[in-house]
């Protein structure tokens, strides 16, 4: 986008009276962890399984809830239906201060990183009829221009933003766009939509194994049937392609498409959900939007697209409690787990947890939740790009196969070999009150830590081979998804990466305790608009930082040294994470 266009935009903002609320564009916004209460309580049969939802989705909810849900309930039903539809015009900005106090073990030092950020908005949702709505959020997001913002943000935590590179600077900070769109036509049963946001998928309202809400946007469409007995859902987003390396910088015709189907099991209080997705590219295939097995429409031309597939089972034994899981399988030795041989090939993800959310309570949600990724699930070497010919990839190859969009991943925000249990609580003790606190702890290793000496020996000279030529590196080495299991001079597989399951045995783990909490004050409306106050703090431990950090980079010609030296710098890192805002919309 030219800077211009930024500057112009800027001024849109400054002079439009725009639209307020955003239910139907961010999955993350509050109206879902309402929607999930609601429908643990009973009030609500089944919820689609994509969000967001289109606004009669939305609206049919909370009426519904408003005829017939307790005090609790219908008071925030209530609130809620006047927040999203019943004053559509405004305008915001958000200020937030942020900082990182930070100890090292390497140091006795103790550093303070801090940086205010702004950002004015534009953002709501607009009903046409009973068929038609079109939901937005336009902002500009400012910060300054020498700090990096993943400085304030807890280890494997998303960026709030949906920001690129490409800022018109004045004085000290860094002006990007920020925004996300969606258009939505059809009934509250039957309905598609069009637009780039962030997309979440099943029960659980901040993490996914297959489509997480807190991953960057993409430009997509969904086409989502809803009936009595079968639920459908289709999705297609264009994503992208990063390099091979996992270094930064991008490039487009790539894609990802996911169909899914719900069913009961026995009784209404158990659903099964089967679904597929299809990471592909370099050509866009249209036999992905066909509403059948992908494994067969991938074996027509023996392409090399990159499918899983997995199941959701969702139970609510009792009034107010769910018990969900998630199995995404990536890729499996079938024949050895026969055999009970689980040191093998398992490329999988899986979360398992409980959802509460009590009757006629301050307390409106609390999730307990356990994440698996198995080592190399999610990564995927993209085949096409080594050729008999050149015998060889380098540092400039992309990755069109791969689980990520723009770098980050679709599904998990954990990288592979990490597991994480998570606990979280919402609270809304008064009138306009919010308070969420979550707790987790984290492993995570370099899987590459397990290679043979040899094994090692081979990707290290590689990669020192590649920079001394004054190319880059031609493996990533950092144990992230772009961490992989096939050799680049001849298209095999690394035995130890591509034979045996490796998780969470080697030699050195780094462990991450996190415990937050959040305050958000929204005080009663007058006469000139809105405002609101947060304050959040979150401690953060972790044990051995620099376990994601390049093992084998090439940085020397020895693969022990460069080993050593990668075990040498790890070290141990408390952060303390405020952060403190007030927004003001009219």
């Amino acid at each position: 986008m030219k800077k211009s266009y930024i500057v112009m935009i800027v001024g849109f903002l400054l002079l439009t009276v725009p639209i307020f609320a955003q239910a139907s564009v961010d999955p993350e916004d509050d109206f879902y962890t309402y929607a999930l209460g609601w429908k643990l309580k009973g009030y609500i049969l089944q919820l689609p399984q994509l969000k967001p939802y289109p606004l009669n989705v939305i609206k049919d909810i909370i009426e519904t809830v408003i005829e017939k849900g307790d005090k609790h309930d219908t008071a925030d039903a209530e609130k809620e239906y006047e927040r999203i539809f019943s004053k559509p015009w405004n305008v915001g900005i958000a200020v937030t201060a942020l900082d990182d106090v930070q100890k090292s073990s390497k140091s006795s030092d103790i550093d303070n990183t801090g940086e205010i950020t702004f950002d004015p908005q534009i953002y709501g949702d607009i009903p046409f009829g009973k068929l038609v709505s079109y939901g937005y959020y336009l902002g500009i997001h400012g910060a300054e221009k020498d700090t990096d913002e993943s400085e304030f943000r807890p280890y494997y935590q998303n960026s709030d933003n949906d920001t690129y590179d490409d800022p018109t600077t004045i004085s000290s900070y860094a002006l990007n766009m920020d925004a996300n769109m969606i258009a939505a036509v059809g009934t509250k049963n039957l309905y598609v939509t069009a637009g780039l946001n962030r997309t979440g998928f099943g029960p659980f309202l901040h993490s996914d194994v297959i489509l997480n809400p807190t991953a960057f946007h993409a430009p997509g469409f969904t086409f989502v049937y809803d009936g009595d007995i079968i639920d459908f859902t289709q999705y297609l987003v264009a994503a992208g392609a990063e390099k091979n390396n996992g270094s930064d910088d991008y490039l487009p015709d790539k894609y990802f498409s996911m169909h899914s189907i719900r069913v009961p099991v026995f009784t209404p209080k158990i659903s099964l959900t089967y679904y597929e997705m299809m990471v592909f590219g370099r050509r866009f295939d249209p036999s992905y939007l066909i509403p059948a097995p992908y494994m067969l429409i991938q074996g027509i031309s023996n392409t090399t697209d990159n499918l899983q597939m997995g199941l959701l089972l969702e139970y609510t034994p009792v009034q107010c409690l769910e018990w969900a899981t998630n199995l995404m399988v990536d890729d499996i030795s079938a024949n050895d787990i026969v055999k009970l041989n689980f040191d093998t090939k398992i490329r999988t993800a899986i979360q398992t947890g409980l959802l509460y959310s009590p009757l006629d309570s301050t307390c409106k949600m609390v999730s307990l939740d356990y994440t698996l990724v198995t080592p190399y699930t999610y990564a995927h070497w993209d085949y096409n790009d080594w050729t008999a010919s050149s015998a060889s990839f380098d540092s400039s190859t992309y990755n069109y196969l791969n689980y990520t969009n723009r770098g980050v991943s679709m599904g998990a925000s954990i990288p592979p070999n990490s597991d994480k249990i998570t606990c979280s609580i919402q609270m809304r003790p008064v009138t306009g009150l919010k308070l969420t606190t979550e707790t987790s702890f984290t492993r995570h290793a370099n899987e590459y830590e397990s290679l043979t000496d040899e094994e090692k020996n081979s990707i290290n000279s590689a990669n020192y081979t590649s920079r001394q030529s004054g190319g880059g590196v031609i493996y990533s080495t950092d144990g992230s998804i772009s961490t992989q299991q096939m050799y680049d001079s001849d298209g095999t597989h690394i035995e130890t990466a591509w034979e045996h399951l490796n998780f969470l045995t080697q030699d050195h783990i780094m462990y991450i305790a996190q415990a937050g909490i959040t305050a958000e004050y929204t005080f009663p409306r007058c006469k000139i608009g809105t405002f609101s106050a947060t304050a959040g703090y979150t401690f953060e431990y972790i044990h051995n930082v620099g376990v994601d950090e390049p093992m084998l980079d090439g940085s020397y010609a020895s693969w022990q040294e460069a080993y050593d030296n990668w075990v040498a710098n790890l070290h141990d890192v408390y952060n303390n994470y405020l952060k403190f805002g007030v927004k003001y919309s009219y």
